[in-house]
């Protein structure tokens, strides 16, 4: 599980050896009577697209920075070329980055999800990271995320 201060979110997360109809899922299952003090949850299925070892895999991370978001239309096939090509491999090479993961999210928007598994929120703002945020491919692509939500955890 993961939480996050500033948003006062917590994401948790559970794996399946094989697909599961959402449908048949409930919020209780799984969190049993904290499900009655959670406002709103929102169960989605998410297929891991294109996880990568980073820098520093041979260390527990403390933090994920989330980076969900949706391709303006007709822009997926370059965003997702982009992820898999560039910028996750980039970020996945900066000491301080455990892991980088692009993953897709079937049941809602935004449907594109990647995450880095941090040692510390203070890896995005590192050199070595900003260099890779800032490539001429970067800069053509971003603009055209939608729906955009960015959010650092803390692992509990």
């Amino acid at each position: 599980m993961t939480y996050s201060v500033e948003s006062n979110a917590l994401y948790g997360y559970f794996y399946f050896d094989s697909p599961t109809e959402l449908a048949l899922l409930d919020a209780q299952t799984f969190l049993g009577e904290a499900a009655n003090f959670l406002a709103e949850i929102k169960l989605s299925r998410i297929v891991f697209a294109n996880p990568i070892k980073g820098f520093s895999s041979d260390q527990v991370p403390l933090n994920r920075y989330a980076v969900e978001t949706d391709p303006e239309a007709g822009w997926q096939e370059e965003l997702f070329a982009w992820y898999d090509q560039e910028h996750l491999p980039g970020l996945a090479a900066v000491p301080g980055c455990v892991s980088a993961t692009r993953c897709l999210n079937l049941d809602h928007a935004p449907y594109s999800f990647s995450f880095y598994d941090l040692l510390s929120p203070e890896v995005l703002g590192c050199e070595p990271w900003l260099k890779v945020r800032h490539t001429s491919w970067s800069d053509r692509v971003r603009p055209h995320f939608t729906n955009t939500r960015r959010t650092m955890f803390q692992f509990l």
